[in-house]
């Protein structure tokens, strides 16, 4: 089951998109073939507003809780609607 992002003020957001795509090319002609695989993810820089004491220890036990790569958490944009 996802996580949900602890509620806590963000100062900065860049989000993108990384679709897995490969690029394969000639030593001879220098012709590309591109290959568009299905996977595609969001990546996301966050920069958090200075937090309390509090705020800082449920980021810490937020982040502990994903068990490393194996959990899964929800994030949505929070600076647009």
């Amino acid at each position: 089951m996802p996580l949900a992002f602890p509620s806590v003020g963000i100062q900065n957001i860049e989000m993108r998109l990384k679709r897995a795509v490969a690029v394969s090319e000639s030593p001879f002609s220098y012709e590309q073939q591109v290959y568009e695989h299905q996977g595609a993810r969001w990546e996301c820089e966050v920069t958090l507003s200075p937090l309390s004491y509090a705020e800082a220890r449920s980021v810490q036990a937020f982040i502990v809780a994903l068990k490393g790569q194996s959990g899964t958490f929800t994030f949505g944009h929070p600076l647009t609607t």
